[in-house]
């Protein structure tokens, strides 16, 4: 039980996998120093280009592929995160629109999921400095899951650095 509760899964997507490699290598990187176990989920396409270019019979297909291999993981019930926005939303928007929402397990962003473990993180552990940041929220991020910029601004607050 301890185990768990000081785990978490890294939904791979495509644009980080691919792209940004080195974003999800800091993310778990991150996540470690903040003692926790970090397992990254091997990367499978969630569908998302499919969806938006139209092709939604092959996008259901990849959906359900992809919902049963969350479905399989969420059984060790350890928290789904996802790092790329709207890859992530695609789960809890087109996916329970495609599959139902007893199909989806919850994947949650990034920054969500940290908000609500701030009080369970080894903080402390870390020795930062405060240049200012500044949030470049995604588009679909702001209309979709508009608490997101508060849920970051909780956690760089957290780590006392300001956004």
């Amino acid at each position: 039980e301890q185990q768990r509760a000081q785990s978490v899964i890294v939904v791979q997507d495509a644009f980080t996998t691919h792209f940004e490699a080195r974003l999800v290598m800091d993310v778990v990187e991150l996540l470690t120093r903040l003692d926790l176990r970090v397992f990254v989920m091997p990367f499978s396409a969630n569908g998302k280009p499919l969806q938006v270019q139209g092709f939604l019979g092959a996008f259901a297909r990849t959906a359900e592929q992809q919902a049963r291999r969350l479905r399989a993981l969420q059984e060790f019930d350890v928290p789904l995160v996802g790092i790329d926005p709207a890859m992530t939303l695609t789960y809890r928007q087109e996916y329970v629109k495609t599959l139902g929402a007893g199909q989806v397990p919850a994947v949650l962003l990034l920054q969500e999921w940290l908000a609500t473990r701030l009080d369970t993180l080894a903080i402390g552990t870390l020795e930062l400095t405060d240049p200012g940041f500044k949030l470049l929220s995604h588009c679909t991020e702001k209309t979709n899951a508009p608490a997101s910029p508060r849920a970051w601004q909780q956690v760089f607050a957290a780590f006392g650095l300001t956004l």
